[in-house]
Formats: C-alpha cells, structure tokens, sequence
C-alpha cells in the first residue's frame, strides 16, 4: 500500500492534486529528515504528554491526526491552547485548533489536552514485520492461556485460543508535517494509507491500530498495572513509572466547535490567526496521476511545499464554482432543516415550500424578508383549526420578533448548547419560540418597536430608531402542556418551510429535526406518561423539562454544525454530496437514541432525571431568589426592633436595673447551669434588659436580681464568669468586696472538708 515513488523526504505524492489552502515554508531534504526525527521522538513511547502538548503549541507540525469515533480519523490543524467553560460551568484548560483546512478563514475547535497521551490497544501479532518507529511501541506475544491466572480480566475479553496476540502502546494522536500535498478525512483505506504513509513512512501502522481500540481491554489494562503490577511482565512494553498518568480516559477524541465572538477565546484567536498568517502561500504542483485520489476528504485541502521532486506547474483552477449570497443562505437553510439516512451516512436536502422558494428568489432587503416571512407563518397558523395532527393542534405560536424572523433565513445558528437562560437576547435560541405567558406578552407590548412605527408614519430613514433586537420570550414554560406546546411551535417553524411527511414521519427524506421532535412528542403524550406527570412532583417535572430543553437545544446545536461550515453549503451547491463530513448528523441521532431512552427509563421510574447545566443555573437561580425573600422577610426596622422588646399587652417596665453589666455585644455570655431549677435568667440580670416573658409567666427560670440571694454554687459560678469574660463586670450598685466575702466563705468549708 506504499507508494513506490515515497522517499524518505515524503514529497512526492502522484495521487491527483487538490487545491493547496495551508501550506509551508521551503522544505529541503535535510530539513524533512529533521522532521520525520522530530515525529519519531514525538510519538516514542517514553515521551511524556505534557512534553507533547509543548510541543503541539510550537509551529513544528501542521496538526495532527485523531480518531473521533471508530475507523474514523480527522485532522485539525495549528493547535494552542486556552482555559474554556464546560457546559457545567468549569474552566478546564484545552487544546484550541483550526478545524479546516483554510487559512483565509478561522473555524476554532476545542480539543481535550488528553489527545496527547496514550492507550493501549490488543492486536492479532501481525505475519509482516512491525515498523521501526513503533516498534518500542509493541510488546511481546502471547496466546490468550498465557494470562489465564496472571491477569483474568484482560483474558475475558480476548477472542480467540490459538491466536497469537500483542499489546501495543500508542499516542492517541498523530503529528501531521508541513510540506504534504494532501491529508485525509474520513474511513481508514488505502487512500488513507497513501497520505499516511507519506506524511510518516510507517505511520499507517498507527491508523491500523487505533481501528481497533477497545474501552473495555484498555481500562483492564491500566486497572491491572495502576500500582506498578508487573503481572503483564514483557507483554506490555516498558513504560514510565507513572504508568497511569500517561494514558487518556479513551481512545476517541471529542471536538467542539467554538464561537469567534467569545471573548475566552480571544487570545487563542490571536495566536491562530498569527500561526495562520504565518503561513506562505505557494502554487500548486502536479506529478503524473495514479490510479487512487487525493482523498482530501471533509477537510477541505491539503498542506502544500514548494520544494518538491517534480517541476510541472498548472495554473490554479477552482474546485468550486462561485455562488452568490442569496444561493449560499437558501442553501444554508436547507442544511439546516436536512434528512440523514443512518443505514447509508447520506443527507437529504429537504425540498422548500413555495413561499420559501419565493422568498430567497424573489425578495430582497431584510424588512421585506421580515414581513413575507410573518405572512408565511400567519397563514400557516390560520389553516391550523382543520387540522387533525396532535401536534399542528398544539401549536401556540408566540409574536416572533424580527430577530427571531430573520434568524429563520439569515442564519445565527449556535453550535454550543446553552447553560441558562440568562443569555445574549439578541440571538435566536430554540427555547425562544415557548408560547407566551401573560406576563411575556404584557412585556412585549411595552417594547414596541419605535422604529417600526416612525417607518409607518414616513419617517426620513436619517431621525429612525435603531432597530431593537432584543428577543422577549417566555422562560416559565417547564411543564407539561407548555412544554409540548414549545415543541408545537417548533415543529411549525420547519413545516411551515419545508415539505415534509407526516404519514412517514421517521423516514430518512424527512427533516432530521422534524423527526426528533416527533419522536419525543409521541413518546411524552403516551398513557404511562401521562400517568406519570400527575403523580410526578412539581419541582421534579420542572427539573424534568428542563433537561429535554437542554437535550433539543443540544440536538439543534449538533445539526447547525452542517449549514455553520461554508465548505458544506458549497458542496451542496455544487451536488457533491458525497464529501461533506456527516459526523454531526451520525452524533445527533445518538443523542436522539439516547434521549428517548432515557425518557422511557424515567418514566417508568427506574432512573433518575440526569443532572444539566441549565437546570443547575436554575436551581442556582431559585436559591438566589429564596434567599433575598427570606432577608427581606426577617429585615428587622429600628422601629420594629423596640416594638419587639415590649411585653404583649403591658407597658415596658420602669426597673431595668441589673446586677451585671456587658458592654460588648447584644449577647451577654451566660452560665450554663446543669440544674434548671438554679439556672437564673441572663436578660432579667443583665442591667438594661428585662425578661419579655416574666409579665406573661411564661418564663421558669430563676428572677432574682440580688447576688446575696442567689444558690451558693450559682454565684461561685458567676463570680468566676465574670472575673474570666472580658466586657463582663458587675454594677456600680453591687458591694464586689462584700459578695468576694460571701464567695470565699462558701468555698473555704468545702475546702475543709
């Protein structure tokens, strides 16, 4: 599978072609030599991760290679690194990269820091030999009886008897080079192979490998040695001390796509766009074809050299043909609202609706596009009373702002699902079409758009409002009938759009979306469901629906990442479908499948609603609340205050007087006397107080203000209170000489005694 023509430089590629979009500085023999090195020390077996991931921030390598789910491998391109929030509001630090591969535009990704480290990985001991630089990599073999008694949980889960077996240690990751006509995207083939082999002889191995992790022998693995357990001996190749701290939790790596406006992210920008610019542009170079392709894949490009083996050079051609703006939104849309066939991995561009056909084609200028779009809904809305579909009948549509109108063909589609609701008010979110309340619709009426009526009454467009975008909707909306009347509205939006089947709902023709919905509306309005919200408590529903708003949010947020990649939109401009990367629309319908699970499981009460971060800001916010209702509840006036220190009923009493005196605090430190019949009241002998109680005999203790009278261990007790508190001292009426007497004489016939 390697190609013959390969040196050890790895610049000559005879597959077809592509378009170069990032490519490197002049790369001599010497220096790819230098550099096939650096990768070899990179992926060693004794290099550590934290040493990797200093070295990935460096502008060594291009990228690098990860697997984001099996057989499949996808490239990111000029790593850094920055602090980002989780969606439970953590910072944790990660790896941000360029997501294509483009230089003209920045597409961040994040990226755990885990890509750096290892895993372990079981393979069938291979007939050829193992190459070079993996073979400290690869321990040595053994039959599945050989770690019978040593290590049973890593023999549960081998195979086969008489197969001869290694373990292999590998970086979860592969360091791509500069200086590389093409990378690749997608399943493992020999494509693959001929672009692996070329960034790295031998590197293919790794590719191969990595198609076999499995979670299960990996965690055994690591559980057996987590104590430097030499069960494994020879079997595992020798690795640092610290065995565990070198290995990441799984084999797949998770990429996020991330906003250019979060300001978290400006400093990482700042160094991906310096990385970019950095980079020179040169022409691209061709060599005699071969009978594979480029296998660019859904990266989009290749990384390009000027100094290459062959010295033809072709103008460059456009791989794409040029579309205007208004073709790009309408197909923008279209991805949007796309079908995806599980079974094959293909999209389906959904078919638009006349009015929407008219729109893109026909209108132009966001007002009008406004109004026409408002007309479309208006009129989906009349035709609603006739029809018989439970969900057309639930529908309750609110007064959709204009920002919301032109989210519908303009596009603010996020790719990160929310943590509250407390977010910008000015980009479209799906909880933004709940049905109103009254209070949401009173508060829209207060806010009408001035601009709007200056428009009418002819207004020169220099004195006009600036247009308000903020969005007002309903956040109250976390119950049953609400919560199926937001799906309602939901699923409106995209019939009112887009043609679709209700006979066929699950069909794969179908919008993604659409089927979604559906599928969680059917499931929530079955009898056992119902059944359960009755008797469900209040708090436990509200906690309930918040996570599936949490979960529909999370499932748009995945299909955005399709119309959100320009590449896409022009692949389905140009009917090349067949390259757009489908992996979101692959994690959106696993996310469905989970979803309704979980649902069934809650349901029948065999598991627990699962935590979120929007529910946690809620609850965060509900305990927020409670709390200043409580201090404003128990807020004490002055006034109050002297209110309160008057007996019920009588007048304040003239005698305050009191043997003692506390000068410090409101709380006099007391005695606590174990014997309640000789425990004497603090207020009523602390000068300035009274007992609020005495006047309505409620109060048991001990009213005697002179010491003389009071039990001879009660007053040695006070005595040696107050000599011991500071602040504490008794009255300028007291005779302190008198009552010392009075204490020495109780204590000198104890003494005697």
């Amino acid at each position: 599978m390697t190609n013959p023509n390969q040196t050890l430089a790895g610049t000559v590629y005879t597959g077809t072609p592509v378009k170069n979009l990032i490519t490197a500085v002049p790369t001599t023999t010497a220096k790819t030599q230098a550099d096939l090195e650096a990768a070899a020390n990179f992926i060693a077996i004794t290099t550590s991760p934290c040493a990797r991931q200093k070295e990935l921030v460096k502008k060594t390598y291009a990228g690098v290679y990860i697997f984001t789910r099996p057989n499949h491998v996808k490239p990111i391109y000029v790593l850094t690194t920055s602090n980002l929030s989780t969606a439970s509001g953590t910072i944790v630090k990660q790896f941000v990269a360029q997501g294509v591969n483009d230089s003209s535009r920045i597409q961040p990704e994040s990226v755990p820091l885990d890509i750096s480290s290892n895993v372990v990985i079981l393979i069938k001991h291979p007939p050829t030999a193992i190459p070079d630089i993996w073979a400290a990599n690869v321990g040595t073999p053994f039959k599945k009886a050989d770690v019978e008694t040593v290590a049973p949980p890593l023999h549960n889960l081998i195979p086969e008897d008489d197969q001869d077996y290694c373990l292999v240690i590998l970086c979860k990751c592969l360091v791509i080079r500069f200086g590389l006509n093409s990378v690749h995207r997608g399943p493992i083939d020999e494509v693959c192979s001929d672009m692996m082999e070329q960034n790295m002889p031998g590197s293919f191995f790794w590719a191969e490998c990595m198609t076999q992790f499995s979670q299960p022998l990996h965690d055994a693995v690591i559980s057996i040695h987590a104590n430097n357990d030499k069960t494994l001996g020879t079997k595992l190749p020798k690795v640092n001390k610290k065995f565990a701290e070198f290995f990441a939790p799984t084999g797949f790596a998770t990429t996020e796509t991330l906003y250019t406006d979060d300001e978290e992210l400006t400093p990482a920008l700042d160094t991906l766009k310096k990385r970019l610019f950095d980079i020179v542009p040169t022409p691209p170079t061709i060599v005699e074809p071969h009978t594979s392709h480029s296998g660019s894949g859904g990266a989009g490009g290749s990384l390009g050299t000027k100094d290459t083996l062959m010295s033809t050079k072709i103008p460059r051609k456009p791989t794409i043909a040029k579309f205007t703006r208004d073709e790009q939104d309408k197909m923008k849309f279209c991805l949007a609202n796309v079908g995806y066939d599980v079974a094959t991995g293909q999209i389906v561009i959904p078919e638009l609706t006349d009015d929407m056909h008219q729109l893109f084609d026909s209108i132009s200028g966001a007002r009008e596009r406004n109004a026409f779009f408002d007309n479309i809904l208006t009129s989906y809305e009349a035709g609603g009373d006739d029809d018989m579909d439970f969900l057309r009948r639930l529908a309750e549509l609110p007064d959709l702002s204009n920002p919301v109108k032109a989210f519908y063909y303009s596009a603010y589609r996020p790719t990160k699902t929310i943590t509250s609701f407390e977010g910008p008010k000015d980009k479209f979110r799906t909880y933004m079409v709940a049905p109103d309340s009254n209070a949401t619709r009173q508060a829209r009426e207060e806010t009408k758009d001035e601009r709007s009526i200056q428009e009418l009454c002819g207004e020169e467009g220099k004195n006009l409002a600036k247009v308000n975008t903020e969005i007002i909707f309903n956040h109250s909306f976390l119950s049953f009938y609400p919560f199926l009347s937001f799906l309602a509205n939901r699923n409106s939006l995209v019939e009112a759009t887009v043609i679709v089947d209700r006979e066929t709902w699950d069909d794969p023709a179908n919008p993604l979306l659409f089927r979604f919905i559906r599928a969680v509306a059917i499931t929530l309005t079955t009898s056992k469901s119902r059944a359960f919200f009755k008797t469900c408590p209040a708090a436990q529903k509200t906690k309930f629906f918040g996570w599936l708003v949490q979960m529909t949010d999370s499932y748009e947020c995945h299909l955005n990442q399709i119309p959100n990649n320009t590449r896409n939109v022009l692949l389905a401009l140009s009917e090349d479908y067949s390259k757009i990367d489908t992996s979101a629309l692959q994690q959106a319908e696993d996310l469905k499948v989970d979803v309704l699970s979980k649902i069934l499981k809650i349901i029948s009460n065999t598991e627990s609603i699962p935590h979120c971060a929007l529910n946690a800001s809620l609850e965060e916010k509900a305990n927020k609340k409670r709390t200043a209702d409580i201090d404003t509840a128990t807020k004490v006036t002055p006034e109050q205050k002297k209110q309160k220190l008057k007996p019920a009923g009588d007048a304040e009493p003239a005698d305050k007087s009191g043997p003692l005196v506390f000068s410090k605090g409101s709380h006099m430190p007391t005695v606590t006397e174990p014997d309640f019949t000789k425990r004497l009241c603090t207020p009523h002998i602390r000068k300035g107080l009274f007992c609020r109680k005495l006047a309505q005999n409620r109060c048991n203790l001990i009213h005697e203000k002179d010491p003389v009278k009071w039990n001879p261990d009660t007053l040695k007790a006070w005595w040696d209170h107050v000599e011991a508190t500071p602040d504490l001292e008794w009255d300028s009426s007291i005779d302190t000489k008198f009552l010392k007497n009075k204490v020495d004489a109780y204590t000198k016939p104890a003494a005697s005694k």
